[in-house]
């Protein structure tokens, strides 16, 4: 699924029209069938991949135990133990990345935790760090010496970066 296309045609839906949608995703969300599906999918033990929305990236994770409409899990990067939806399980495999197409910076859904970001800083130097949090308006980045809070429009991916971020 092309959720970058989605989301383009839903920059133009209004606030109730989003609303309604959501009403309607949310039942599609609990539907039997859809948990049976992923039930089906799933064994004790296996490793999968959940969407964490918290860092806006999928996070491994091994199943411990799979209950009515919920699962266990060991997240893989820090040994904790969640209990999550079935549904943010992505038993399918799919690409869940989300790129824009038009406009200055990046948007909330481009960016991940832990990313690489910069962006010109009020003196015009080139600043960069990396992305702890996802504020609704900013994002918060830390680098070796500094802190900053940088709206999204002001942001670019860093591909190939020389120096060591924390």
């Amino acid at each position: 699924m092309n959720y970058s296309e989605i989301l383009e045609a839903l920059d133009k839906a209004s606030a109730f029209d989003l609303y309604r949608l959501q009403t309607a995703i949310d039942n599609l969300m609990d539907d039997p069938r859809r948990i049976i599906e992923i039930k089906k999918a799933l064994r004790l033990g296996q490793e999968i991949e959940y969407y964490d929305a918290s860092t806006n990236r999928m996070e491994a994770a091994i199943i411990e135990k799979i209950k009515q409409t919920k699962v266990v899990i060991k997240n893989l990067s820090d040994g904790k133990h969640w209990q999550i939806p079935l549904y943010m399980i992505n038993i399918r495999g799919g690409d869940t990345t989300i790129t824009r197409s038009q406009g200055d910076g990046l948007s909330k859904n481009e960016l991940s935790v832990g990313e690489i970001v910069g962006f010109t800083d009020r003196s015009g130097i080139e600043q960069h760090g990396r992305v702890v949090r996802l504020n609704q308006k900013t994002v918060t980045i830390k680098s070796e010496r500094q802190g900053w809070r940088v709206p999204y429009s002001l942001l670019h991916k860093v591909i190939d970066l020389d120096v060591e971020l924390l």
